[in-house]
C-alpha cells in the first residue's frame, strides 16, 4: 500500500530557522517527497499536519497544500483500481508533470506481473533476478530508463566482475535489460535513439560442455537406489528429462497427470510458448507409473510443486532444482562421473547426442524448443511429430 502525508521536514532546518512542508509518500521502506514551496517554525505547525492560523495567508497555503494530497491521493487509487504498479518515486513524477520519465525497477515489474499473469515462469524469473541484480547495484535508489547509457552500462557490467560474476552470468543479465530497455521502446516510453546497446557490447564465452556419454548415460541409469529416496526421485527426474527430448525441469514441475493421455505427453513449454506431443516410451511410461500412481488428472505428476499461488510455485521449482542438482552430484560421485551432474544435463546430453547420431538439426532445435534460433527455424515446419519420436528413439537407446 501506499501512502500520501503533508509534514514537517524537521530534520532540516532552513537559515531562518523554519523547517520545509513536504508531501511524502511511503510504501513501506521507500519514501520520496516532494516539496509544497513553503516552511514555517514548529510553533506554527498544527498537530493535524496543517499551518497553524498565526502563519502569514495560512488558509492559501493549507488550501494548496490540502489541493496536492488530494492529486496524490487520486494518482494512488487509479494506480490501485487498474493493479498497475506504482513507486512513490512515480507518484512524485507525476506531480511534477515528468510522466515522460519512467523508473526502470516499476516498469520491470509491470512486465513481470504479465508474465506472472501469462504463467511465463521462466522469464518472470530471469527478469526478476536482473531487476534485483541491478537494485544492489544502485543500493536501493531509483533508476530511470533514461539513464541506462553506455556509461552505465559499462559500470555495471564492472561491478558485476568485482563480485566474481561468470562472464556468461553477466552475459545473462546484460541481455535480460537489454529486452526489458526494447520493451520499453516499443510502448513509446523512451526514445528509439540513442541506443546504448549500439555502443555496448554484450559478451558471450562459450560455455564448458555440460554433456555425459551414453556410458555415464548408463551408469546413472543403472546404479541401485533405494526406492523413494531422495536419490532415487532425482535420478528419476534426470533420466524423464533425457527420455522426454531434454524436457525443461519447469516444464517436469508443471506436468499434470491429465497431459498424459492415449499414449502420449502434452505440454507447452513455458519459456517460449512451444506446443508439445511426445510419445512416451517405455522407459517414460515405468516413471510415470510411478508417480501417477493414485493421482488425480488435476495433480502434478512429480513431486516438486507444493503451494498454489505463482511466486510460491517458482519458489518449490527452485527449492526443488536445487536440491535434485545436490542428490544429482552426489550419483555422479558414486558412479564416478568427473560432470557436474545437473538437472540441465540431461537437456545437454539429449542434443548432444542427437548431433553424434547425425539427426538433423531441424528435428534437434524442434525437440529442444529453439524457436528462437534462426539458423535453425526453416527446419521447424519440415518435421512433425513422427520424425521426432523416430529420432528420441534412436537418441534415448542406451
Amino acid at each position: 500500500m501506499i501512502k500520501a502525508k503533508i509534514v514537517l521536514f524537521t530534520s532540516k532546518t532552513l537559515k531562518d530557522e523554519t523547517h520545509p512542508v513536504l508531501l511524502r509518500i511511503t510504501q513501506g521502506e521507500k519514501l520520496a517527497y516532494l516539496s509544497m514551496g513553503v516552511s514555517c517554525r514548529l510553533d506554527q505547525w498544527d498537530d493535524g499536519d496543517w499551518l497553524k492560523k498565526n502563519f502569514p495567508n495560512a488558509v492559501r497555503w493549507n488550501n494548496r497544500i490540502r489541493a496536492k494530497l488530494a492529486e496524490a491521493e487520486k494518482y494512488i487509487l487509479k494506480q490501485e483500481e487498474e493493479d498497475k504498479p506504482c513507486t512513490p518515486k512515480d507518484v512524485i513524477l507525476t506531480l511534477r508533470g515528468e510522466t515522460n520519465i519512467v523508473s526502470f525497477f516499476t516498469f520491470t515489474e509491470k512486465e513481470i506481473s504479465k508474465m506472472k499473469q501469462a504463467k511465463q515462469l521462466g522469464n518472470a524469473d530471469c527478469y526478476e533476478t536482473a531487476m534485483n541484480q541491478v537494485k544492489e547495484f544502485m543500493k536501493e535508489k531509483d533508476l530511470l530508463l533514461t539513464e541506462i547509457n553506455y556509461k552505465f552500462l559499462t559500470e555495471l557490467e564492472a561491478y558485476f566482475r568485482s563480485r566474481g560474476n561468470k562472464p556468461n552470468t553477466i552475459s545473462n543479465y546484460m541481455r535480460t535489460i537489454r529486452a526489458i530497455y526494447n520493451r520499453a521502446i516499443k510502448e513509446g516510453l523512451i526514445p528509439e535513439s540513442p541506443y546504448p546497446f549500439d555502443q555496448y557490447k554484450i559478451k558471450y564465452q562459450d560455455p564448458m560442455k555440460r554433456a555425459i556419454t551414453r556410458e555415464d548415460m548408463r551408469k546413472v541409469r543403472d546404479l541401485d537406489l533405494e526406492v523413494d529416496s531422495p536419490l532415487w526421485i532425482a535420478r528419476s527426474m534426470f533420466m524423464f528429462s533425457f527420455y522426454a527430448m531434454g524436457m525443461n525441469i519447469i516444464d517436469m514441475a508443471l506436468l499434470k497427470s491429465k497431459d498424459i493421455k492415449d499414449g502420449y505427453m502434452h505440454y507447452q513449454r513455458m519459456k517460449t510458448g512451444h506446443e508439445y506431443k511426445i510419445k512416451i516410451s517405455t522407459e517414460m511410461q515405468a516413471i510415470l507409473d510411478h508417480f501417477c500412481k493414485d493421482k488425480k488428472k488435476g495433480d502434478y505428476v512429480f513431486p516438486i510443486v507444493e503451494h498454489k499461488e505463482l511466486d510460491q510455485i517458482r519458489r518449490d521449482i527452485k527449492l526443488k532444482t536445487h536440491l535434485f542438482n545436490d542428490y544429482l552430484k552426489a550419483i555422479a560421485k558414486e558412479v564416478g562421473i568427473q560432470t557436474n551432474l545437473s538437472t540441465y544435463v540431461a537437456r545437454h546430453t539429449w542434443a548432444t547426442l542427437a548431433n553424434r547420431s547425425n539427426v538433423n538439426i531441424g528435428i534437434i532445435a524442434e525437440g529442444l524448443g529453439h524457436r528462437d534460433i534462426k539458423t535453425t527455424q526453416t527446419y521447424l515446419a519440415k518435421f512433425g511429430s513422427e520424425e521426432l519420436d523416430k529420432a528420441n528413439e534412436l537418441i534415448t537407446d542406451i
